[in-house]
């Protein structure tokens, strides 16, 4: 197998009847094709039953903000409020998951914005995420890193840096909620026609808009200010939006550059470049 935790697969595999429940196929299923990867884990279909996927850490960087076994505690928690879909099966470390299978299509920017209510009214409790503490503990390890794209080093340091570091302790200060900090589309499933979200590594609580500028990041910027007013109604603040505008990209460059990934660093640099033109 090429991934970590060829063990805990089987395992997982292995316990086929009891997390297909009284639904269980007739032989236990094997691991399929990989059908989607993100920075930290990749998603493997199942043979015999297609109704679910299992999911597998390849890569542990250290920046996530809940470890493994918490982030299955907040997508328990989530699940159980309805805006997750179940888990059916953990590891004991957390590490290897079996869901269900989502479609990731047909899912409208309305159902996005609605799914994001509903996650800041969520009764979580959590620790709050200091942006700012984020900040710096991504500057510390890029500090012991040196990556390239292209061949030419890639420099942390951009020259807007104090101005959007002004932007994270503005947002620090933001009305609390609970969080996902990383709603984007590619998080967003329909399961059984119920719309939900997946990768809970960052939730937290904090800054709405914050969590709101990183879900709409790929919109264009009317329909992004839309997106804003319909999620946040009456507690948007135009001062605490454009903040978050800003603030996101620089905080994904600085990941992209502390986990090494050259591509996505240009591509948030290239970000910081226009918003500073």
């Amino acid at each position: 197998m090429n991934h970590r935790h060829p063990d805990a697969v089987e395992a997982a595999l292995n316990a086929w009847q009891q997390w297909l429940c009284s639904n269980s196929a007739d032989e236990r299923p094997s691991l399929g094709a990989m059908i989607g990867m993100g920075s930290a884990h990749r998603i493997f279909e199942l043979t015999h039953d297609d109704r679910y996927v299992l999911r597998v850490r390849h890569q542990r960087h250290g920046l996530s903000v809940n470890e493994s076994l918490e982030e299955i505690r907040l997508w328990q928690d989530a699940s159980n409020a309805g805006v997750a879909p179940p888990i059916h099966y953990h590891s004991h470390d957390g590490e290897v998951v079996v869901t269900d299978r989502l479609n990731f299509n047909g899912v409208s920017v309305e159902d996005h914005a609605t799914l994001l209510k509903q996650i800041h009214a969520l009764p979580i409790s959590h620790p709050k995420l200091s942006l700012v503490a984020v900040a710096e503990r991504y500057q510390r390890t890029i500090n012991q890193r040196t990556i390239s794209a292209n061949g030419h080093a890639i420099s942390a340091k951009h020259p807007e840096y104090d101005t959007l570091r002004q932007d994270l302790a503005v947002l620090d200060g933001d009305n609390l909620c609970f969080c996902h900090n990383d709603l984007t589309r590619e998080n967003v499933g329909l399961d059984n026609g119920t719309v939900v979200a997946i990768d809970w590594e960052y939730a937290s609580m904090g800054s709405p808009h914050f969590d709101v500028a990183t879900a709409s990041l790929g919109m264009e910027q009317p329909m992004r200010d839309a997106f804003a007013l319909e999620v946040l109604e009456r507690n948007f603040s135009r001062n605490l939006w454009t903040a978050a505008c800003r603030a996101v990209p620089h905080i994904n460059y600085l990941w992209a550059v502390a986990t090494g990934d050259a591509s996505c660093a240009s591509h948030y640099r290239q970000m910081l470049e226009d918003i500073s033109s």
